[in-house]
């Protein structure tokens, strides 16, 4: 209802168009169905990620989890829900650039910062958990914004822009992609473990063992 209502707000103030707000984009710029797949399932993944952090936040009191624990998951899933926000709505690409002033590079800088300040805050948890998952989705980020970089440092010349810039773009989405699936598998995992240990810890064959 909230949704709607801010819709209905947006289309008054800004005199747009309700379909433009309310309808699929392919079904508006009659677009390919296929038509950023890859992108697509990445915000599912992020979504889906950041619900179950939140999720698992909500039951935390109840299965007594510690405080550290319910901290790492309000700060995974907020960040996470950060992360599903911008890549839907093009923060960093459209948005952030044109009606706030900050250059890609900017907005990036300070994801860049509420990362480093989730790993050190988060530390201790990270290093008793499956931080090697974590660290393999850091490291696709990571080639996904080198790979970024060099395409708009390399592809300058029109001899240069088509099929070089195709599996660029492949090769910069495939491992962003590849990073989010890490991301979720780490955080979801966690997730599961915290909940199934603190269900069996208290379950009564293990107070009768």
């Amino acid at each position: 209802m909230l949704i709607l209502v801010g819709v209905a707000v947006v289309v008054v103030a800004g005199d747009l168009n309700v379909g433009d707000l309310t309808r699929d984009p392919v079904t508006i710029l009659h677009g390919d169905p296929l038509t950023g797949v890859v992108s697509a399932f990445g915000v599912i993944l992020w979504w889906f990620t950041a619900s179950i952090c939140l999720f698992t936040l909500v039951l935390s009191r109840s299965l007594g989890l510690g405080r550290p624990i319910r901290v790492f998951l309000l700060s995974s899933g907020l960040l996470t829900l950060l992360l599903a926000v911008d890549d839907q709505f093009l923060i960093h690409d459209e948005l952030a650039p044109n009606f706030l002033g900050m250059r890609e590079r900017e907005v990036m800088a300070v994801y860049l910062v509420l990362a480093s300040i989730y790993l050190f805050v988060n530390r201790s948890i990270i290093r008793r958990s499956e931080w090697v998952i974590l660290a393999t989705a850091f490291v696709f980020f990571g080639g996904s914004i080198a790979v970024d970089y060099f395409v708009q440092v390399t592809m300058t010349s029109a001899d240069t822009i088509g099929v070089g810039l195709d599996w660029g773009l492949f090769f910069e989405d495939g491992l962003k992609l590849m990073g989010i699936a890490g991301w979720s598998a780490y955080l979801v995992r966690f997730s599961y473990f915290a909940v199934t240990q603190q269900i069996e810890h208290h379950s009564p064959e293990a107070g009768g063992a």
